[in-house]
């Protein structure tokens, strides 16, 4: 799939007179002179707040009206933290007493995210890739019985439904609708005759980052890595997270070799609670295909989507049939 993301939700403008307001609630002191929109991200509005001391910079993340995640991906933080870098959150408030969002003040990092390092320097350092896997592992450990939505303390909030069940009422809703009817034959075919390969995905559960991938990764000025952005955590398969990872991407495709493959998956054995076995691609794009149909399980799609998760399922259905 191509890099370009069409938004969930509008960019949130605020000025600079409100973010002083803002930032009074956490610290008076604080002198801020400029105010830098990041234009990344499909549903939270992210600025750079940048102070008189140009060394000290924080990043002010705003939540859609509604409030999307923001408590799930704050306890998310905090638990994140005991495994794995994330950055430090300073202030969380969803009062709407100062503004009438949630938001929270943080640290920003500076670096540029893992898709970016790619592009930029062309590869992916095996070493880089083995300590990502590891890490995530470790961010793994956390077990559930059922694959579910998380409540604000991450405990299971709503069950949800097994994942053959998921595939059939997607391909036999929107998301079967707007792809190709081959294509629908095709995926309902092969889960019909792979019902252990279903059962597999089902079967054991764990804390998900629920959308990992190279762009929710940063990497600083000394090349360490850091996890950033919880809101859409959840309680499922280890195969989740490492599937929107290795999800095709057009600019990063290329310099996704077989040594990266085969580092990843022993940085994740050498922590991981739940191993990864012999068959974990096939698996992995498995539980990727049913993310991909999630995102055009709606009665309007951009047709690019469309077109581009053809794509995929396309080369995930070929990896699977090998």
């Amino acid at each position: 799939m191509s890099n370009k993301t069409a938004r969930l939700y509008d960019y949130i403008d605020i000025d600079i007179k409100m973010v002083h307001k803002i930032f009074a609630e956490y610290d008076s002191k604080i002198k801020i002179n400029k105010l830098e929109l990041i234009p990344e991200g499909l549903s939270t509005s992210n600025y750079i707040v940048h102070t008189n001391e140009p060394q000290i910079k924080y990043l002010l993340k705003i939540y859609p009206e509604n409030g999307g995640n923001s408590e799930i991906e704050v306890s998310s933080y905090k638990y994140a933290k005991r495994y794995v870098v994330v950055p430090n959150i300073y202030f969380f408030d969803n009062t709407k007493k100062v503004y009438n969002k949630p938001y929270i003040i943080m640290d920003y990092i500076d670096g540029i995210t893992l898709k970016e390092y790619i592009i930029k320097n062309k590869r992916f350092p095996e070493k880089m890739v083995y300590n990502i896997a590891n890490s995530l592992a470790l961010l793994h450990n956390r077990e559930y019985e059922n694959r579910a939505l998380l409540d604000k303390h991450l405990n299971i909030e709503k069950v949800l439904p097994s994942i053959k069940a998921v595939y059939e009422k997607g391909l036999n809703s929107f998301a079967g609708n707007h792809i190709n009817s081959k294509i629908k034959k095709d995926i309902l075919e092969f889960i019909t005759q792979n019902e252990d390969m279903l059962k597999k995905l089902d079967s054991q559960f764990v804390y998900s980052h629920g959308d990992f991938n190279p762009s929710n990764i940063l990497v600083d000025n000394k090349e360490s890595i850091w996890f950033i952005d919880f809101e859409y955590s959840l309680s499922s398969s280890i195969y989740l997270d490492i599937g929107k990872f290795f999800r095709d991407r057009t600019d990063i495709d290329k310099y996704m070799t077989k040594e990266i493959y085969d580092n990843f998956f022993r940085g994740y054995n050498s922590s991981a609670k739940i191993l990864l076995t012999n068959d974990w691609i096939k698996l992995v794009r498995l539980m990727d295909m049913i993310s991909m149909l999630g995102l055009i399980n709606k009665k309007s799609v951009p047709d690019e989507w469309v077109s581009e998760i053809e794509e995929a399922i396309i080369k995930t259905m070929s990896i699977l049939g090998d």
